[in-house]
């Protein structure tokens, strides 16, 4: 049989993202997006089946999708409140009961934390557009591997709008969680890689648009970000590709203005280190 480029590059990528041996004739894991609408209030995340690991693994791996994706939410509402919710659809083990009930439960949430909102603008006479948006993207998937981005957006009052990120990626052979340090091959040097590519991409950064206030007439100069200090913990997504994406929330680098920082770390610079 005659393997095309695509379909090579297809498998080549799925190995590398998964940092595990894997098949390109892989059973096709299945996403459904469940969530909760209520005025100005947006709660979403997935529930995926088809693990490799059998339904253990999906169930395993809904509940922290699940529990993460609630977070912004159950900061708002009172404690309580959000633990009596939480006992609707997960049980004694931290288990999914019923994918119905979480999905109904998102929805009553989702009008608690509207109903709240109306609450503090009626006691405090704040016209500050209080809301809660909470979103996630599948990054790359397959039955043995899931990399989800999760992104939150909220105001409950304050000056300027709040954002949480995070990121989540799973064997879904075992249902571990994968850090940035599991992705590299055991003993490669893998932080002075990724800092030295990472200081690469700011020091172009900053040439380019200094560059462009210069062309502009504008004395203003582009922030010069830390030097990098990868630690294997940070917050991390792998695209369809391959490519790491390494993310830094809001002032986690650089200052909460500049937003989410993000370095992008293509598969071909680090492929004789990753582990496959």
């Amino acid at each position: 049989m005659k393997l095309n480029k695509k379909f090579l590059t297809v498998c080549a990528a799925t190995a590398v993202a998964l940092s595990m041996s894997a098949s390109c004739f892989a059973e096709e894991l299945l996403i459904k997006n469940i969530g909760g609408k209520a005025g100005k209030v947006k709660i979403n995340a997935p529930v995926i089946t088809g693990a490799q690991g059998g339904p253990k693994v999906d169930r395993h791996v809904n509940i922290l999708l699940a529990e993460y994706a609630l977070v912004p939410a159950y900061s708002i509402i009172p404690t309580a409140q959000a633990e009596e919710g939480r006992q609707v659809f997960i049980d004694e083990n931290g288990e999914i009961t019923n994918a119905k009930k979480y999905n109904a439960y998102m929805k009553v949430l989702a009008k608690q934390v509207n109903n709240d909102f109306n609450e503090m603008k009626a006691a405090t006479g704040t016209v500050a557009d209080l809301f809660l948006d909470t979103e996630y993207a599948v990054k790359a998937h397959s039955d043995t591997f899931i990399s989800v981005y999760q992104e939150s957006k909220y105001n409950t009052g304050g000056a300027h709008d709040n954002v949480y990120v995070d990121t989540f990626n799973y064997d879904l052979k075992t249902g571990r969680a994968m850090s940035l340090e599991n992705m590299f091959a055991a003993g490669a040097d893998y932080k002075t890689r990724l800092n030295m590519l990472i200081d690469i991409q700011n020091k172009g950064t900053e040439r380019i648009i200094d560059i462009m206030h210069d062309r502009a007439g504008s004395d203003a100069k582009a922030y010069a970000k830390k030097p990098s200090n990868i630690t294997g913990k940070e917050k991390f997504y792998v695209t369809d590709k391959a490519d790491i994406v390494i993310v830094y929330a809001p002032g986690e680098i650089a200052p909460i203005s500049e937003g989410i920082q993000t370095y992008t770390i293509a598969v071909d610079t680090i492929a004789d280190i990753i582990h496959i």
